[in-house]
């Protein structure tokens, strides 16, 4: 073999090791990332939610970031947030965009979104289309607050029970009175059941 070609050989030799240090060095540092993501696992806010949204997120994320959760302050954001979300239904894009799923307890997030969908947002017409308004939560308030258990999937679990009240930019005639049952799993909380009440 002439020295041009070995060289030739040599240098793609090196070219390879370094794409696969390469491509080697990424994948570590995205698994670092997605490892460092996961260890807390984040609720999101999008620029298209309310500016009350808004605000309540930043109240459950300042606490929910801390190094000593108060998880009574956590149940009543959670309860906030679950309401806002689910009932500010003039950002949302057509009925299967659900608010509030990632509150609510991931072995009931499929059946809550089917629930939702053909029921409170059985109507909504595609964004783009929309001739019918839709509401959007103004305000928000706690009327009563209470520690308990709750019977979930044959196990009992410490629980917050959440009742609230609240109001709407413009009155649709909507839901303004709830329950909220929340449990406790793995240091995190969800919702487990939630009533309107009249």
């Amino acid at each position: 073999m002439s020295k041009k070609r070995r060289k030739r050989k040599n240098g793609r030799i090196l070219l390879i090791t370094i794409i696969i240090i390469f491509i080697g060095c990424f994948w570590l540092l995205n698994n670092k990332t997605l490892i460092k993501k996961d260890s807390k696992k984040d609720y999101t806010i999008e620029s298209r939610d309310s500016e009350l949204m808004k605000k309540e997120f930043n109240i459950l994320k300042e606490n929910y970031y801390s190094d000593n959760i108060d998880y009574e302050k956590y149940a009543k954001s959670i309860g906030k947030l679950f309401i806002i979300d689910l009932y500010t239904i003039k950002n949302k894009n057509n009925k299967y965009d659900v608010g509030s799923v990632e509150y609510v307890h991931p072995d009931i997030r499929s059946n809550f979104k089917l629930s939702v969908g053909d029921t409170l947002y059985k109507y909504l017409e595609e964004k783009n289309y929309r001739k019918t308004k839709y509401p959007e939560v103004k305000s928000i308030e706690i009327t009563n607050f209470s520690e308990d258990t709750f019977m979930y999937n044959n196990i009992e679990y410490n629980a917050y029970v959440v009742s609230l009240k609240w109001d709407y930019v413009k009155d649709l005639g909507y839901d303004k009175k709830g329950i909220i049952s929340i449990i406790k799993e793995d240091k995190k909380l969800y919702v487990v059941k939630y009533e309107a009440v009249a």
